[in-house]
């Protein structure tokens, strides 16, 4: 499960999204734009966490458990 910080643009459409292991990675990354916890996404694919200096991977449920 994830941590998702959804980002928009100047009209309040969703334009991206970025991805964290844990809440405080997400805090830390996006500082004053955190508006709160926003975990328990499940993600399609594996990633890394997007927290820079966190090597966290965040799995995917297309991934499988093989």
């Amino acid at each position: 499960m994830a941590h998702m910080h959804i980002i928009e643009d100047n009209h309040g459409d969703v334009v991206d999204a970025e991805y964290y292991c844990c809440d405080f990675c997400h805090q830390q990354a996006v500082s004053d734009q955190y508006r709160g916890w926003n975990g328990c996404v499940e993600l399609d694919y594996t990633q890394t966490c997007e927290n820079i200096g966190c090597d966290n991977i965040l799995k995917g449920i297309e991934d499988g458990d093989d």
